[in-house]
């Protein structure tokens, strides 16, 4: 039991770190003093420094792709805007995950941005298998393409409003979050059905 609350601690404390401090620079002192706990902890439970950020940005990652393997793929009611919604909604609501994930995507870090991308394919798999039944005269590869754009563009900006409020006009706030995914799923649409990938997403 002690032995798992510490694994636990050392897990929340560097989800705490990393986006504070970023994965390459977050260190070891900094997750041990926030988890209270050893050095020896951390290689105890994941081996090393890089073991223990795998481990929480692949849950990340693993916890993303959960969410958008909807298990109505066989319910006639379903719409694309539900489809894209559910999938945009995950990014919002769970802002820290998404902002781990993006970093990891960008980083230097080749096994970590591996590890990622074939965590987030699966989800990706099931959207694009759920938007190719709904949409069948769309060809499965610009589905594939577009969800990736959409998805790398709203990783950058849904888990942080306030940048789309510091890089655009001053006049437009986004407090209002209902009203930003209504906007975003529009977008996503217009990209999924131009069978341009970068239509109005660029």
């Amino acid at each position: 039991m002690a032995t798992e609350t510490t694994r636990q601690r050392l897990l929340a404390a560097a989800r705490k770190v990393l986006l504070e401090e970023g994965l390459e620079a977050a260190s070891v002192r900094s997750v041990t003093t926030e988890a209270r706990a050893n050095v020896a902890a951390i290689h105890y439970h994941f081996g090393s420094r890089d073991g223990l950020v795998r481990e929480v940005v692949g849950e990340a990652a693993r916890n993303l792709s959960a969410a958008w393997s909807l298990e109505a793929e066989d319910d006639d009611s379903i719409r694309l805007e539900s489809v894209l919604e559910t999938f945009l909604s995950s990014l919002i609501k769970n802002r820290p995950r998404a902002a781990l994930v993006a970093r990891a995507l960008v980083g230097s870090d080749a096994r970590l941005r591996n590890a990622v991308s074939a965590e987030l394919a699966r989800g990706l798999a099931s959207l694009e298998s759920i938007i190719a039944r709904l949409e069948p005269e769309l060809e499965r590869r610009s589905i594939h393409l577009a969800l990736c754009q959409v998805l790398g563009s709203s990783l950058l900006w849904l888990p942080d409003r306030a940048l789309l409020e510091r890089l655009g006009d001053t006049r437009y706030r986004w407090d209002d979050e209902a009203d930003l995914r209504a906007r975003w799923v529009g977008m996503a649409i217009g990209a999924l059905r131009s069978g341009a990938p970068d239509h109005g997403l660029s």
